[in-house]
């Protein structure tokens, strides 16, 4: 049985304006304060590193469909890619994202703009990091004092850096280097007051996801530990919810074709059987999930690089046979 056999499970298609025709990839999901759900992502004719755009799309609180998606930002000279959304603890909504000064990833420059309207209209984008080879693709995390904790990663060489911010979260700087490993595109999860997890992909050849944590608001972390859990060097996501982390990811080191969660209640120590979110013969990946104030899960993902898929479940039904 799959998540998708349950009754209170929701799908929905979301596509690319006719203006913005093509591929799209990357996605990430707010859910606001307000309870509107935003959706955002990168469109891309042919190459995902050419001619990418932003585009997003609203679930206003009380709509029963997502609106029509439109393009996000005004057209950007350079491709952009990996956008990230985050409600910061003033209301005010940031979007996180990356510009190619070149024709791969690691020339992106990491870029952030904001709205008061709740991502109605948005500030003029800004650079949060002077130097290329930065990327971000997951939120942040508020900590103590009211900074914020960005995950970010750089592809050459491939390690993982937390970026933090005070407000009004104009100036970052480096706050903690994971060396030594080849381990990317990082996802931050609040366990309860004293404890923050960390979940990473592998860049190189372990093909495992990896894990962290960290006991005193991210000063320091405990050395990455490989996890059972396969990756086929693929996006990952990750979130606390019911006493337990859950990470959703492709269940295999091979292939991209079927999407699964899996959760712990130990930290990562030891994860239950995989449960089917989606399956099938084209890609399925990169997804990015939230718990919404309602107890109910929010998540995106690439479905065969033609669409996004978006999903919606109670975090409390689903309790996989333990492994």
């Amino acid at each position: 049985m799959t998540l998708g056999d349950h009754t209170n499970f929701e799908a929905h298609f979301l596509f690319n304006p006719p203006s913005y025709p093509g591929h799209c990839h990357s996605a990430t999901i707010l859910e606001t304060s307000e309870q509107d759900l935003l959706a955002a992502w990168y469109s891309y004719p042919d190459q995902e590193t050419r001619d990418a755009r932003l585009v997003i799309s609203e679930r206003r609180a009380g709509d029963q469909s997502w609106r029509t998606p439109r393009p996000l930002l005004l057209p950007q000279k350079s491709s952009v890619g990996n956008p990230t959304l985050f409600e910061d603890p003033a209301g005010k909504i940031w979007l996180f994202y990356v510009s190619l000064s070149g024709h791969y990833w690691d020339s992106a420059l990491t870029r952030g703009a904001s709205s008061a309207d709740g991502g109605r209209t948005w500030s003029s984008p800004h650079a949060i990091w002077p130097a290329p080879g930065l990327l971000v693709r997951h939120p942040p995390l508020a900590i103590a004092g009211g900074s914020l904790l960005l995950p970010a990663y750089e592809e050459s060489p491939p390690r993982t850096v937390l970026l933090r911010a005070e407000p009004p979260y104009q100036k970052w700087h480096e706050f903690y280097r994971f060396e030594g490993r080849e381990l990317i595109q990082p996802v931050l999860l609040r366990r309860g007051a004293d404890t923050i997890g960390l979940f990473f992909r592998p860049s190189g050849s372990s093909r495992k996801i990896w894990r962290s944590f960290s006991s005193n608001e991210g000063r320091s972390w405990s050395a990455p530990v490989q996890t059972s859990l396969p990756n086929p060097l693929s996006g990952i996501a990750a979130f606390h919810s019911e006493d337990r982390d859950t990470v959703v990811y492709n269940a295999s080191d091979r292939k991209r074709n079927q999407l699964s969660l899996s959760h712990s209640r130990n930290g990562g120590v030891s994860w239950s059987n995989a449960a089917i979110l989606d399956s099938g013969d084209m890609e399925i990946s990169y997804p990015a999930f939230t718990v919404g104030a309602a107890g109910w899960v929010h998540g995106v993902y690439t479905y065969n690089r033609r669409m996004i898929k978006y999903v919606k479940f109670p975090a409390a039904w689903w309790e996989p046979d333990t492994a």
